[in-house]
């Protein structure tokens, strides 16, 4: 369903902004592609449907990006936060079967 919305949004609006972080302007159109590209490269890496996936990402586009992307293949998304400790990351990973973990790249 999220999905849906976002490509119905890029199909009214191709070319209005859905994402602004400082001077990045990111179009309906670009992010429906990128979250295509993440949804191709995410099924090639075995994410399905019901699959528990970690988002350890900071609030930058790249989080709507992922969230979109595992939404699109009905995937359960665990956002956590990417200054919690290891220990309580640890936990989470463990308690909400986690078998895997987006996270940004290192700047």
């Amino acid at each position: 369903m999220l999905f849906h919305a976002l490509n119905q949004s890029a199909g009214m609006y191709p070319n209005k902004e859905a994402i602004i972080v400082g001077n990045k302007r990111i179009t309906y159109t670009d992010l429906l592609q990128d979250v295509k590209i993440l949804t191709t490269r995410l099924r090639s890496f075995g994410i399905d449907a019901l699959e528990h996936v970690a988002m350890v990402i900071p609030n930058m586009p790249e989080f709507i990006i992922s969230y979109y992307a595992l939404s699109s293949l009905h995937a359960i998304s665990l956002p956590l936060d990417p200054q919690v400790k290891a220990a309580e990351l640890v936990f989470y990973l463990h308690d909400n079967q986690v078998r895997f973990i987006l996270t940004a790249a290192e700047q």
